[in-house]
């Protein structure tokens, strides 16, 4: 089971380590989207002020360029967009080179990397409604090209003109009339090529410092890991050595409680008795080894009860016993587990400082009610939820100041979970401490 419990702390980590991971990659995201929104807004702010300049104005159609009255040919049928490409195909060079040293020229303080491109996407002849172009036309282009462009501004313009020159007298070499009602439509299409390093390298620093924070956290749960593991490996191997040390002491003990009990029919001796005592003493230390107890049912009487407390008195004359018996009705119950119990109470009451030590039994809706209070040095708050593990002493100023093996209060809680009862301690440090006992009862 110890192992299945690490399995699922490993799972539980794993869910929250990768949902912390991608809690914070998806606001890490969202913080880049911001940058780049950012960085496109600078983008587009610098870009309609390079086409405000006096250039760009030029570059677009008027009725003095040439470009102007090669399009009026194009409207006339006379020309061809191939033969305008091939006719003006310097000018669009010498237009993108400088297009593109005007780019280059701005942004790069910035360390943006930018490509744009001006396109003429159709030129609609309003008396047909006819599309004069075949396919969109680039009129302005930067050495780098355009892939994904973050921003299309569309726009468009009309020109409306007409030429009567044939009728004006003494005109011999007058231009032919033309009647040019046109709609140009453009798109001015741009593209931040190194988005996604600029915002990056903006937000290196809280990128640095999660990636430090998900390590960090890495390593110190594998830390913390490997040493659970390893305390949990070393307790496992005392469980089993204590275990087989248990084991192996029932055949002794039996074969010196045998031997005692043929000498004891020969011999009348002190030292017998106190073999014998010795004996009992280790039989059950023995059985506080051992989590199951054996079954020696039978009717708890107000003697059997006050040996054990005698016993105590005997040993201990400096504390002073109180012994209260108030069962009116005959109870069957495991005796071994109610001495069990009383022993290891009682001799932590001794061990930890206690010179009063009360002892009370009585009946309650059919419950076998054992209160054992004392007046110690009691017992931290913080450590009543740790006495019942198995080896756990209670610490004082971090030392362990009282000999024990630290499985009493293990036991006692193993026996009444097995007979499905209840443990109530109440404590105060230097005032002593009270455990109440419910055992249920036929």
């Amino acid at each position: 089971m110890k192992r299945l419990k690490t399995h699922y702390y490993l799972i539980a980590f794993a869910i929250f380590y990768l949902s912390l991971v991608g809690v914070m990659s998806f606001y890490f995201h969202q913080v880049i989207k911001l940058e780049q929104r950012a960085i496109a807004t600078t983008a587009n702010e610098k870009m309609d002020e390079i086409f405000e300049e006096s250039f760009f104005v030029k570059a677009q159609l008027s009725k003095e360029d040439l470009l102007y009255k090669a399009f009026i040919k194009l409207t006339q049928g006379r020309t061809t967009l191939e033969q305008i490409q091939k006719t003006f195909k310097t000018q669009f060079n010498e237009n993108n080179e400088f297009y593109t040293k005007k780019i280059d020229s701005t942004f790069q303080p910035l360390g943006y990397g930018v490509a744009s491109k001006v396109i003429v996407t159709a030129i609609i002849l309003h008396s047909t409604q006819q599309n004069l172009i075949e396919s969109p036309f680039v009129m302005l282009e930067t050495s780098t090209k355009v892939v994904t462009p973050h921003k299309i501004q569309t726009s468009e313009w009309e020109i409306n003109e007409r030429s009567e020159n044939k009728g004006i007298e003494n005109c011999t070499d007058c231009p032919e009339d033309y009647n040019l009602h046109i709609t140009i439509k453009q798109e001015k299409q741009l593209e931040v090529t190194n988005y996604l390093s600029l915002a990056i390298l903006k937000l290196m620093p809280l990128l640095v410092g999660s990636i430090f924070i998900c390590l960090l956290i890495l390593v110190l749960f594998t830390i913390t890991y490997q040493t659970i593991r390893k305390k949990e490996n070393e307790i496992e191997s005392l469980h089993n050595i204590v275990d087989n040390v248990s084991h192996e002491f029932k055949l002794p003990i039996a074969t010196l409680k045998f031997g005692l009990k043929n000498l004891s029919k020969d011999y009348t001796s002190s030292t017998l008795s106190l073999l014998q005592r010795q004996v009992d003493r280790l039989e059950k230390l023995q059985n506080q080894l051992s989590p199951n107890q054996t079954d020696t049912t039978g009717v708890l009487t107000q003697e059997f009860v006050y040996k054990i407390v005698q016993d105590f008195k005997v040993v201990n004359p400096s504390i002073v016993f109180t012994f209260n018996w108030n069962i009116t009705k005959e109870i069957t119950t495991n005796l071994a587990s109610i001495e069990t119990i009383i022993n290891n109470l009682v001799e932590n009451s001794i061990k930890y400082g206690s010179t009063i030590i009360h002892c009370t039994l009585l009946q309650y809706k059919k419950q076998l009610v054992l209160e054992i209070k004392d007046n110690g040095i009691g017992i931290d708050q913080n450590e009543i939820s740790l006495i019942f593990r198995k080896f756990y002493r209670v610490i004082q100023n971090n030392v362990h100041n009282t000999k024990g093996l630290g499985i009493g209060l293990y036991q006692i809680k193993n026996i009444i979970d097995q007979q499905n009862g209840s443990i109530n301690v109440k404590s105060k440090i230097n005032h002593g401490t009270t455990f109440t006992i419910k055992l249920p009862y036929e």
